[in-house]
C-alpha cells in the first residue's frame, strides 16, 4: 500500500548516542583517525607514510586494505561493509584530519578545524574478499560494500526526473 507520509533521511548522519548507546559520528571518526595514524606492520606506519607520500605529490587519497582495518578494529570494518554510505564520508574526513596533523604538527586542533586549505580526500578500499558476480547480487546486497569483477567504463550521479 502506498502511504501518504513524508520519508526523511539525514544526509550528514545523526547523533546516535541516544539510540541504544551506539557510537556518535565523532567517536567513529576519531577511531578512524587512530587507525590511520597508529596502524603499523613491522614498525612501518603504512597509512601515515602513504598519506605523507601522496600529499607531497599532490594526490589526496589513501588506499586502505580492509584486512588491516579488521585487524585493528573488527567493529569498524563491519560497519564499513554494512553501512558504507555512513562510514565512507567519515573515513574521508578522518584522512583529511590526519593529513592536516601530518603537514602541520605544531598547530592546535582548533586551528586545524578552522583551516580549510586542503582539498577533499578520497578513500580507496581494496579487499581479498571473494568476488560476487553482477547476476549474483540480491536485495540483501543493497547498501552494502561488495566486490564485483569488471572494468568501470562510466560513472554518473543519480538524478530524479
Amino acid at each position: 500500500m502506498d502511504r501518504q507520509s513524508v520519508y526523511t533521511l539525514s544526509l550528514f548522519g545523526e547523533d546516535r548516542s541516544a539510540n541504544g548507546g551506539q557510537e556518535t559520528n565523532k567517536q567513529v571518526q576519531q577511531e578512524l583517525v587512530d587507525f590511520i595514524l597508529e596502524f603499523h606492520l613491522d614498525n612501518v606506519f603504512i597509512y601515515r607514510d602513504q598519506i605523507r607520500e601522496n600529499v607531497l605529490s599532490k594526490q589526496y587519497y589513501c588506499d586502505v586494505d580492509i584486512a588491516h582495518l579488521i585487524a585493528f578494529n573488527e567493529h569498524l570494518a563491519h560497519r564499513l561493509s554494512n553501512e558504507p554510505a555512513d562510514i565512507i564520508p567519515l573515513f574521508e574526513n578522518a584522512i583529511r584530519t590526519c593529513t592536516q596533523r601530518i603537514l602541520y604538527p605544531s598547530r592546535s586542533e582548533d586551528d586545524l578545524r578552522l583551516s580549510k586549505s586542503l582539498p577533499e580526500h578520497q578513500l580507496l578500499v581494496h579487499s581479498s574478499v571473494s568476488q560476487t558476480s553482477i547476476r549474483g547480487l540480491t536485495a540483501t546486497n543493497v547498501s552494502h560494500l561488495v566486490r564485483i569483477p569488471g572494468i568501470v567504463i562510466g560513472a554518473s550521479t543519480l538524478s530524479s526526473m
